[in-house]
């Protein structure tokens, strides 16, 4: 049996994101347009959340079993669900998934309303899976990733066949040309496609047939001391999986409020090879920091007429040795040391990680010595200043005076002769990256560069906190997740988006939770909901609420 305290736990949490409202207006019809329905959609949505909790599945007969046996009477008939039927929650699922289909084949609706339909579904998810944080302070830093999620249908046609754009999946939001030939349905789920995932042990193989989902986790500031926050999801975007979902990080950065925006993303290899248009670029206009690891094929120097090389994402001097240029990082930089009951064999395989991890550490922090310093941004803030690394003491080059005087410098620094000269005859003027200061256009810098120079320690402790969400992503989806296979068996894109959404409401609900017991944090109302053994909610003696609901003028800050 669910708890009363459960059930208003959930309801109050739908009933704070207004997504209820939301979804009741888009469903609503004129006044003769048929009889009221019996279930409500804030009760569909808690129940959907707290069957996710209880079964790990959003299964609709489990969702109808929910309201109607693990409720007691008394509640049932509050709720007005004592007599309802599968069919109804069936109906109810169907009604929401037409009304925000943006993929629809319907004659009648354009690329704008197509397009008002994808919005208004993401806006859903935003609330859905933003309302746990509410009243949690944030500081704008995330790792970012995604995750695969299994299609339950069965495809019928190759990769080529199903992933090929047609009609159906047109690039307009479905929207197909007025000549365009029918095409081929290869699956019940119309919408999934194939794509590629990392293969693990749960999965077995490295492609999937279904979705990718974008999630934003939180994670702490590189400098701070306080608490560890929960790890909550605060947006999520669903795409086809042979889609990188580059394009919907974006818009999900744009769909924060002003007042808590986005400051950092910790993003992996997946997001490297985005064009500098689509992802650097937008992203810098934005004013967020990033740090991203880099594919093996990315690793390597490109010269510049004004004299420097560009290494990584960063400018270099041209006299730094050819071992230094291309380094690549090692498999598994960030491995943990192995439990004292490991065998042999994993201890002699973290032996060979570590000799790894030192072969490429040691000539990263010899290659720091050559790396143009940074003075700060240009006066037209489209680039940065940078001065030649020999003039702030870094290295010893014959070709700069002040430098000479270190020779003698117990740091042991290296000594270099002075980049070539060019010129009209090649050898009057010196290069300008010899210059006291040189300003490089960000265009030039590339979409690799990133808030701390690849590789460095500070590069990897900073790294290193993108593990959150990948632990998110674990409990979702291991063996006891709320995202195993067969998690439902509904098919189509929009009612998977609405679906994700729930699930991760509810995974948030449940880590926010646990968390406010950890810490004693009581300051959002849903942590202060209390039962007695006679099941009547007792009001809040600091609120006076008997549901958990805030008080009028102590909404979530930020709000009225």
């Amino acid at each position: 049996m669910i708890r009363r305290s459960e059930l208003d736990r959930a309801l109050e949490y739908v009933r704070r994101t207004s997504v209820p409202d939301d979804i009741e207006a888009a469903l609503r019809r004129a006044p003769d347009g048929g009889r009221p329905r019996q279930l409500r959609v804030d009760v569909f949505l808690a129940a959907v959340m707290l069957t996710a909790l209880r079964t790990r599945t959003v299964h609709l007969n489990e969702v109808h079993k929910t309201l109607t046996e693990e409720l007691g009477d008394n509640v049932q008939r509050d709720l007005g669900v004592f007599d309802l039927t599968l069919r109804q929650v069936r109906y109810l699922m169907k009604a929401i998934t037409k009304a925000y289909d943006y993929r629809a084949k319907n004659p009648y609706l354009g690329p704008a309303d197509l397009a008002h339909r994808k919005n208004s579904l993401q806006a859903i998810l935003d609330k859905l899976t933003g309302a746990a944080g509410a009243y949690l302070p944030t500081n704008g830093h995330y790792a970012v990733d995604a995750t695969a999620i299994d299609s339950h249908a069965v495809p019928r046609g190759t990769a080529a066949q199903i992933n090929e754009p047609g009609p159906h999946a047109g690039e307009a939001f479905g929207v197909p040309a007025p000549d365009a030939a029918p095409r081929t349905r290869y699956s019940a789920d119309p919408d999934a496609r194939w794509g590629y995932r990392t293969k693990t042990w749960n999965n077995r193989t490295d492609r999937v047939f279904g979705y990718n989902v974008i999630a934003f986790a939180r994670i702490r500031s590189e400098d701070s001391t306080s608490t560890t926050p929960p790890q909550l999801v605060d947006r999520i975007a669903v795409v086809p999986a042979n889609q990188t979902g580059v394009h919907e990080t974006i818009e999900l950065i744009d769909t924060f409020d002003t007042n808590r925006p986005v400051r950092e993303l910790v993003v992996d290899r997946g997001f490297s090879g985005a064009d500098m248009c689509n992802f650097r670029g937008p992203l810098r206009e934005r004013n967020v920091d990033i740090t991203l690891d880099l594919r093996s094929s990315d690793h390597g120097a490109s010269p510049h007429p004004d004299g420097y090389l560009i290494i990584d994402g960063d400018p270099y001097c041209p006299s730094i040795p050819t071992e230094l240029r291309t380094l690549h990082s090692t498999e598994d930089i960030k491995a943990k040391k192995p439990k004292k009951d490991a065998t042999p064999e994993e201890a002699a395989a973290w032996q060979e990680r570590m000799m790894n991890r030192e072969q490429f550490v040691q000539p990263i922090e010899r290659r720091k010595a050559y790396r143009l310093e940074r003075k700060g941004k240009a006066s037209n803030g489209k680039g940065v200043r940078y001065t030649c690394p020999a003039k702030v003491g870094k290295i010893v080059c014959e070709g700069c005076p002040l430098s000479m005087n270190l020779q003698n410098d117990d740091r042991g620094l290296e000594e270099i002769a002075p980049p070539p000269s060019y010129g009209a005859d090649n050898v009057s003027a010196p290069r300008k990256v010899c210059n006291s200061s040189v300003t490089i256009p960000y265009a030039v810098l590339g979409k690799f560069s990133q808030k701390h120079t690849f590789g460095t320690d500070q590069w990897r402790r900073s790294y290193a906190r993108r593990t959150l969400v990948e632990q998110t992503f674990g409990h979702l989806k291991g063996n006891k997740g709320m995202l195993k296979r067969a998690w439902t068996l509904q098919m189509g894109e929009a009612t998977i988006s609405l679906l994700l959404g729930i699930v991760f409401a509810a995974y948030n609900l449940a880590t926010l939770l646990r968390w406010a017991k950890d810490n004693s944090w009581t300051a959002d109302p849903l942590t202060r909901i209390v039962v007695p053994v006679g099941g009547i909610l007792d009001p809040d003696p600091g609120t006076g609420a008997s549901t958990g609901a805030p008080p009028p003028g102590a909404g979530p800050p930020g709000t009225p």
